[in-house]
């Protein structure tokens, strides 16, 4: 089986046809709800070009795209959590692209 990571956003546009299934899949929705900020396409356009500007894997991208860090500080928090290195110029360039989603 393999795994396929998902932005929170994409995740609430699928559980929005299963919340009235269950009462765990309608707080599912809920959480996924309240902290999505951006749509599901525009989340998935936002990992490719991640990806495709930094060569991160997948995993990290779209925690990147879920909590969209404002500052270097919060960035290099989420690539510590994954022993991530970037170069600088790229640390800014991906800040610089998520500010803008914001």
């Amino acid at each position: 089986m393999k795994i396929q990571y998902i932005p929170i956003s994409e995740a609430r546009e699928l559980l929005q046809s299963r919340k009235d299934d269950s009462p765990e899949e309608a707080k599912e929705f809920e959480y996924a709800r309240s902290f999505s900020v951006l749509s599901s396409k525009e989340a998935k356009e936002a990992v490719k070009k991640i990806m495709d500007m930094s060569k991160l894997p997948e995993e990290i991208c779209v925690k990147l795209v879920d909590i969209l860090p404002g500052d270097t500080e919060q960035f290099i928090a989420i690539l510590n959590s994954y022993k991530a290195i970037i170069d600088d110029e790229v640390l800014s360039s991906i800040i610089d692209y998520l500010k803008g989603l914001q």
